[in-house]
């Protein structure tokens, strides 16, 4: 049986597993990590016309640990990061669905033919 999430707070049960968000109890890091990806989700599809945020931004806007943040987004094939943009040098990233949705057309199709997310 699948993990089912009911919301942010609430116990989360499962394959053995019952959870909240302070402890957790055989195998419940996936979980865990599950629910602060939805968590980063959610923060993309939230933004508005700024949607590109660095790993540092995730994290403070989300309140979970850079190191979770970075883990994630590079677990992760929900998540995107641009080969050409940077904020104060930092790499940004996005959702894939926040990506497809506000990306103006032209854009993705150039994105296609350099083979790269800008």
């Amino acid at each position: 049986m699948d993990a089912v999430i009911e919301s942010k707070n609430a116990l989360v049960k499962g394959k053995g597993v019952v959870i909240d968000n302070k402890r957790a109890v055989a195998g419940g890091e996936n979980v865990i990590m599950e629910m602060k990806k939805q968590q980063m989700l959610a923060l993309f599809e939230a933004s508005g016309a700024c949607f590109w945020k660095t790993s540092r931004e995730i994290a403070a806007e989300t309140q979970i640990k850079l190191e979770d943040v970075v883990s994630i987004l590079t677990a992760s094939w929900e998540f995107v990061e641009s080969r050409s943009k940077r904020k104060m040098g930092d790499l940004v990233f996005t959702s894939r669905k926040v990506y497809e949705k506000r990306t103006p057309y032209w854009r993705l199709l150039l994105g296609i033919l350099a083979d790269r997310i800008d």
